[in-house]
């Protein structure tokens, strides 16, 4: 076993015990208070979830960024059906939930095929991934709307793509000017 190996597989190895230890620990406070599972259902999901989603980045060799896409493609709406299922079915979870989330994989992969596809550099990269988050955030909150009595952009909307495109800006401008420095040094 070389060397990058045995670091993933320490790191997977602790990933999982510290998953398995919190999952012990919530399953002994929830049964020793109460004297069945309740409240630990839901980090005991999440806890899951998130270990079905982050082992993938230690497991393989090739594609990491990938199949955690795939993995979290894959397992959210069973995850959003089981949260449901732990709430008590309420009206709101699956209808916003479902599409909201799938709306947030969808960007996910934007970005990835982004970073696979544009040869422009990766600061660039950056800055129009977070000018993508616009529209998607607009979508959401339109899509919110339709549940809720709230607009579909408000003030904190307005604050946050403000602040988004500043920064999507300042990683343009760092990546323009690291291109242009490397293209100065020879490099």
């Amino acid at each position: 076993m070389n060397n990058k190996a045995s670091v993933n597989f320490i790191i997977k190895t602790v990933i999982s015990l510290t998953c398995f230890l919190g999952i012990l620990i919530c399953i002994i406070c929830n049964l020793s208070v109460k004297g069945k599972l309740t409240w630990s259902l839901y980090p005991i999901t999440s806890i899951l979830f998130l270990w079905l989603i982050i082992i993938p980045l230690f497991q393989f060799k090739r594609n990491k960024v990938r199949k955690a896409l795939v993995s979290l493609s894959i397992f959210i709406i069973p995850f959003l059906l089981i949260l449901n299922h732990i709430i008590g079915g309420t009206k709101l979870m699956l209808p916003i939930g479902i599409p909201i989330s799938l709306i947030g994989i969808f960007y996910m992969w934007m970005i990835y095929f982004l970073f696979l596809t544009m040869k422009t550099g990766k600061w660039i990269t950056v800055s129009v991934s977070i000018m993508l988050g616009i529209p998607v955030g607009i979508i959401v909150s339109a899509m919110i709307s339709k549940f809720i009595n709230h607009p579909i952009i408000d003030t904190w909307d307005i604050l946050s793509y403000g602040i988004m495109i500043m920064i999507s800006i300042i990683t343009f401008f760092i990546g323009r000017t690291r291109k242009h420095l490397c293209l100065e040094n020879g490099g």
